[in-house]
């Protein structure tokens, strides 16, 4: 698309849910090793912690990886921790709206519909607090 097309990568947004989060890093880095550029944005939806939490940066999606890395954390079956630019705490992390009690497949999945929403409907804020790493 880049070559073909003539896109910048300054244009180019990689978005990833749970395991898609890292393949959205793996492809960046690709994208960086070849161009000598950085992708514009990554969003790594509740990116997955199995075999992926205490990895190096080059064996995870990490904010080196794209201009401005945006993570949505949801559930404990994604990476609890800060690892990127900005980053979402949404609710406790164990129990999202709707989604019945210890169902952590629910709220993994839940920053899609929030995602969706807030790309459909661009005023569609979720209200929050700072906290300071």
């Amino acid at each position: 698309m880049v070559d073909q097309c003539k896109v910048s990568l300054k244009r180019i947004m990689l978005i990833g849910h749970s395991l898609g989060s890292h393949v959205s890093g793996f492809a960046a880095k690709k994208i960086h090793e070849t161009k000598r550029e950085k992708v514009a944005r990554i969003f790594g939806v509740d990116p997955a912690r199995p075999n992926f939490w205490n990895n190096p940066c080059k064996e995870r999606l990490c904010k080196t990886d794209a201009e401005r890395v945006i993570i949505f954390h949801s559930s404990p079956l994604g990476i609890l921790r800060s690892i990127g630019h900005l980053d979402y705490y949404f609710r406790s992390l164990f129990l999202q709206p709707g989604c019945p009690f210890f169902d952590f497949v629910c709220s993994h999945t839940r920053p899609i519909i929030y995602m969706t929403n807030m790309v459909k409907d661009p005023s569609c804020v979720f209200p929050g607090r700072f906290k300071s790493s």
